[in-house]
């Protein structure tokens, strides 16, 4: 497939989501699951905002209040999710996990969430004004036609969206798929060539050449993959190996779930239970369900000392749970007695998907400025952004509902809904509901700040500042304004090559000049309540537009 086709095929994946949300083609239930009651809090608000935009039924935030792990964390899920369930539109649920430390201190600006980072995509609210999706939102947002494609294919369950990754598939998802009729799991890939490098790098699903799963390969050197093609779990073609790279996502029948609540109830609902001895979903839980499906016993038995050998993980859970195997073998055959058949995996191929990530600072730098790169990526993004229509102007700039004062020179710029009043230079920048008095910007971007003076050097981002004092973000800095209760508005600020997985040094202990280490500022900002948020950001902003 050539670039120009895909991109034809993505931006055509876009529109018809829209399409799909115009005619309420959507799951009935959408969700998030975290991991405090704070953020389940925080997550029903917007869900509130998401369930009118994508004319769900319902829209519920879980809080995983249990030592589930990942495996187990689907089954709670499930439990809980399963009484909301009274159509057969499917459901849909993103998991909003993890600290975000890569991406901090934008991490914290809103709740202590990053999967609540605005994006530069917008739906109409409420009242009829653009309201921004957050990154969440979006990843779901287009995650819709995938389930929808899944639904009118035959298939009655519910779609796990892992993270906040946007992932738009290079398949036409206004066709259906045979194959995928009363599948029980669903896993999304990118079926290629292996080459030593991705064998190395990434995880893989063995997938057969009608489609279906034939194993989960964690990563490994290119020669051991060769062996699994010699016990079939790859395909070969023309001497090659073929296997479809892990895309994360998962999606599961309802009747699969059922049986497999009714089998693990006890292990997912102990209160004493260790986390730690939990299975993840992969490798271990979706490895011990591809080799339980194999019928004969002695082949079964085989296959699962050669995972325990081959993996450690594999070998660690067979340790927590030596009885996993037989305990998934009755699960099976409970599904194949309500169904007659045998438990049906199969794979979806996405082709190659256009992906947006902003988990860490450099990819949120590509992420903002793709929308005026001359790219692929930044043709796409535009259509996301519903900016594709809008032809540059002579000095290569798209401006959309801008207000700019007569000493504001733009060039080779994408601004979108920004106000500057006053002075002001803007190069190939990106900014998104800016709001100054003066600005310069070169090769920067900004996402919602409201500022009288802001200076952003090459490389450098910021996001939602609020700031009556001038704010001048070096190359590559990257700043945010927090409102710490107690605190007031404090601008932190990182680097975007700050190795932020370094805790002791940098993430546990304020640094550049922080007023806070970003372990404070996370921990503060997961406490503030939503409205508490909004009002003390509000009346910032009130006294930095109040003093213009």
């Amino acid at each position: 497939m050539t670039e120009h086709d895909a991109v034809k095929i993505i931006k055509g994946n876009i529109a018809f989501t829209r399409e799909l949300i115009d005619a309420g083609e959507t799951p009935e239930v959408i969700g998030t699951v975290s991991g405090s009651e704070s953020a389940r809090e925080f997550w029903q608000s917007v869900l509130d905002r998401a369930g009118e935009t994508l004319k769900a039924r319902e829209a519920v935030s879980f809080h995983e209040d249990l030592p589930v792990n990942q495996a187990f964390g689907i089954l709670l899920l499930w439990q809980r999710l399963k009484p909301y369930v009274r159509e057969d539109r499917g459901s849909l649920v993103a998991f909003v996990f993890g600290e975000g430390t890569r991406a901090t201190p934008f991490t914290e600006t809103d709740n202590a969430q990053k999967p609540a980072i605005a994006t530069y995509a917008s739906t109409p609210g409420a009242d009829g004004s653009q309201r921004q999706l957050s990154m969440v939102e979006l990843a779901m947002y287009y995650r819709v036609p995938v389930q929808q494609y899944l639904r009118r294919s035959g298939f009655d369950g519910l779609v796990v969206q892992w993270g906040d990754e946007v992932q738009i598939p290079t398949c036409d998802l206004r066709k259906t798929d045979s194959g995928l009729a009363n599948a029980d799991v669903v896993r999304f890939v990118s079926v290629c060539e292996m080459t030593a490098g991705q064998a190395a790098e990434k995880d893989w699903v063995g997938v057969d050449a009608d489609g279906r799963v034939t194993a989960f390969i964690p990563r490994r050197p290119l020669a051991e993959m060769e062996q699994l093609a010699d016990r079939g779990l790859l395909q070969r073609r023309d001497g090659k190996l073929f296997g479809g790279i892990n895309l994360g996502s998962i999606a599961v029948s309802y009747r699969l779930l059922d049986a497999l609540l009714a089998e693990f109830a006890t292990d997912v609902n102990d209160t004493g239970a260790n986390r730690q001895q939990r299975p993840d979903l992969d490798p271990q839980f979706f490895t011990a369900l591809t080799i339980a499906v194999v019928d004969d016993p002695a082949a079964r038995t085989a296959a699962w000392a050669a995972a325990c050998e081959e993996n450690r993980a594999m070998a660690a859970l067979h340790e927590m749970m030596p009885d996993i195997l037989s305990r998934l073998r009755r699960v099976i055959e409970t599904v194949a007695q309500d169904t007659g058949r045998r438990l049906n995996m199969r794979a979806m191929d996405c082709g190659e998907p256009f992906w947006g990530d902003i988990g860490q600072h450099p990819q949120i730098y590509k992420f903002y400025t793709a929308l005026r790169a001359t790219s692929a990526a930044g043709e796409i993004s535009r259509a996301i952004a519903q900016i594709a229509d809008v032809e540059p102007d002579r000095d290569g700039n798209r401006i959309v509902d801008s207000e700019l004062g007569p000493d504001v020179e733009v060039r080779g710029s994408v601004l979108i809904g920004v106000t500057v009043s006053g002075r002001g230079t803007i190069t190939d920048s990106v900014l998104i509901g800016t709001r100054a008095q003066e600005i310069v910007a070169d090769q920067a971007f900004d996402v919602g700040s409201t500022v009288r003076e802001l200076r952003l050097a090459a490389r450098s981002g910021t996001y939602k500042v609020v700031a009556s004092e001038p704010v001048d973000a070096g190359p590559g800095e990257r700043c945010t304004t927090l409102f710490v209760p107690g605190h007031g508005g404090q601008l932190m600020q990182v680097h975007e090559d700050t190795d932020l997985r370094d805790r002791e040094n940098c993430y546990d202990q304020p640094i550049l000049g922080n007023p806070l280490s970003f372990r404070e500022a996370h921990e503060a900002m997961g406490r503030i309540g939503v409205e508490q948020l909004a009002e003390l950001r509000q009346a910032a902003t009130d006294e930095v537009l109040a003093g213009r």
